[in-house]
């Protein structure tokens, strides 16, 4: 009843988990509620309609955690999730717990991994010939002799002898995937740490310079007295994510392409737009995309049991979430024969911001009756959630190397200035 894919190959993107199907219209509507080591994580959009070609679905709990410092993930479904968090379980929850440390002697772990990644399957597309003679057959369905002038393919302007397959050169390339860990945990019986460190880092199978970066750091300390009755556990979990990738996708291209469409460069190194006859794939290089976000969740427990059976508890949590990202649309993107100027440049920038607290007090009781066992539990929620977010558009710049200065645009469009405030409250009980 869970099913699990990723927005896109784009190495960054984010993850999907519906939970019992699909059950509403909206993108946001089926996602679950995903708590980590008992703290709510925002699973809202960051995403603006202006920058997220590049990278779909960015923001995702699974993009912040790095697996080596995953204890567990349970799933919630149905009455199981409602029942104890409320309305918003209605899709599901994801319950993730990460490592704590161990009482024992100090221990060191380091890990490196690297991998290789290509595209798994390409699509059986046509070869020349084939094509153009599929082509020429389309024609005579229709009773045309004389081929028109923009049919580039066929009509002899392009060379009818020349073969590019545009899936292995757009995204036939090998990326690179490397992973280092580093941990070291211990304590005593009453106290016991652990601090995880992890680097993740992706090339993509696109021709250029272009790669995911991700670091993290997690950290755990559990501390108890002698006397076992008053209890402190703390969480934190730091994550910088860094993605540079092309501003748009080479999907469309690689499907629309002609089989002898012209060389991509010409003799001197330059775009090569053979008589403005068609719209150089490469010209996607010109764009530039890139994002930041950093994620801070952190969680405090303290508990005491002043007699035996009587528990107080109350659990603190706080998550920051900051996330940036722009794609800069460049003049030389376009034919040099339109004579299209940096005045007609864009930039487009996108910036948000989530703050989020949690209070769950709780205590309860638990006492036996010769052959009966009673648990009294009284509990409540107290959350709240602020989110911002600034998505604007510049254009008219003098030159392309001032692109995305917005002091030196002579047009500024605000696309988007909200914020949202979301607050919860909840009182729970179980006998």
């Amino acid at each position: 009843g869970v099913y699990i894919t990723q927005d896109s190959g784009v190495p960054g993107s984010g993850f999907q988990i519906q939970i019992r199907g699909q059950n509403s219209l909206r993108s946001d509507g089926n996602m679950p509620l995903y708590i980590v080591d008992g703290v709510p994580f925002t699973t809202q959009s960051m995403e603006s309609f202006y920058t997220g070609e590049a990278v779909p679905g960015i923001i995702n709990p699974l993009n912040n955690i790095d697996p080596t410092s995953i204890a567990s993930i349970e799933v919630l479904k149905d009455a199981d999730a409602t029942a104890i968090y409320g309305s918003r379980g209605a899709n599901g929850v994801v319950l993730i717990t990460t490592k704590k440390g161990v009482a024992g002697k100090t221990r060191f772990q380091i890990g490196y991994t690297y991998g290789l990644g290509r595209v798994a399957n390409f699509m059986d597309l046509m070869d020349t010939n084939t094509y153009l003679e599929m082509r020429r057959e389309a024609y005579a369905n229709d009773g045309i002799i004389t081929y028109p002038a923009n049919a580039y393919d066929v009509n002899g302007t392009w060379d009818q002898n020349r073969y590019t397959d545009w899936q292995e050169v757009l995204i036939g390339g090998t990326s690179d995937i490397i992973d280092a860990t580093g941990s070291v945990s211990g304590g005593s019986e009453h106290t016991q740490f652990l601090v995880n460190g992890n680097y993740h880092k992706e090339t993509t199978v696109y021709p250029g310079d272009y790669a995911y970066n991700k670091f993290g750091l997690n950290s755990s300390i559990n501390h108890s007295t002698r006397d076992e009755k008053f209890k402190v556990h703390l969480t934190a979990g730091y994550t910088i994510q860094n993605n540079n990738l092309p501003g748009l996708s080479f999907m469309t291209d690689i499907y629309q392409l002609a089989p002898n469409a012209p060389a991509l460069y010409q003799e001197d190194g330059t775009l090569n737009w053979e008589n403005s006859s068609w719209e150089n794939p490469y010209s996607v290089f010109e764009t530039s995309y890139e994002s930041k976000t950093n994620s801070l969740i952190s969680n405090l427990l303290l508990s005491y049991e002043p007699i035996d059976g009587l528990e107080f508890k109350t659990s603190l949590g706080y998550t920051n979430n900051q996330f940036f990202d722009q794609m800069l649309r460049p003049s030389t993107v376009y034919d040099p024969a339109y004579e299209i100027t940096s005045e007609f440049s864009n930039a487009y920038k996108n910036q948000v911001h989530f703050n989020s607290w949690i209070v769950e007090p709780q205590v309860s009781y638990k006492k036996e009756f010769s052959a009966f066992k009673t648990q009294l539990l009284v509990g409540g929620t107290f959350q709240k959630q602020v989110s911002s977010q600034l998505v604007h558009s510049t254009s008219g710049y003098a030159s392309n190397s001032l692109l995305g200065n917005m002091t030196a645009a002579s047009f500024i469009n605000i696309a988007t200035d909200d914020q949202t405030e979301y607050k919860y409250n909840a009182i729970f009980g179980r006998l």
